[in-house]
């Protein structure tokens, strides 16, 4: 990462986050309450990645970290601001755990791969419906081998109820 969004206009980031918010709850109508209980916090919780040619990229993860105040983080978001045809690789690949029966898949089958493109937007949850670890949620960042890509990484979060 090379920074946070703390300097993004306020206005910049309310569209940002009411058009985000609009994409996930088309996508999963009955999965997300943004008026109750989950929350995407632009300025501050969001940061920027820049990968170039030549740069280390992460270790296979998952994103899954919880805030005290803003809790659990349940999806991940990266809207591209740079890609094809001036970057080459640098592809986010979602893939799976082995031996992952309940979402029946099979790890070398169930690679996603997604090139860098600038506005395209990238969204996959880290849970199931039944509060499961998801296992396309498992991801990396393939190697740049040409130009720079840019990404705004955004984390939905769902507070957490006692």
């Amino acid at each position: 990462s090379f920074g946070d969004t703390k300097g993004i206009p306020a206005r910049v980031a309310r569209a940002l986050r009411r058009n985000v918010m609009r994409v996930i709850t088309s996508t999963w109508p009955d999965e997300f309450d943004f008026r109750r209980r989950d929350s995407i916090q632009i300025r501050g919780d969001s940061f920027f990645l820049r990968y170039y040619t030549g740069a280390a990229t992460p270790p296979v993860h998952m994103d899954i970290s919880v805030d005290a105040e803003s809790g659990q983080q349940v999806a991940n978001c990266i809207i591209y601001l740079t890609g094809n045809p001036e970057v080459d690789g640098g592809e986010t690949v979602l893939g799976c755990l082995p031996s992952c029966s309940r979402h029946k898949c099979v790890c070398k089958a169930t690679r996603i791969s997604v090139s860098p493109e600038a506005g395209k937007l990238v969204i996959w949850r880290a849970y199931d419906s039944d509060g499961i670890l998801n296992p396309l949620a498992l991801h990396t960042a393939l190697p740049v081998v040409k130009g720079i890509k840019l990404a705004l990484c955004l984390k939905v979060r769902r507070r957490m109820t006692t």
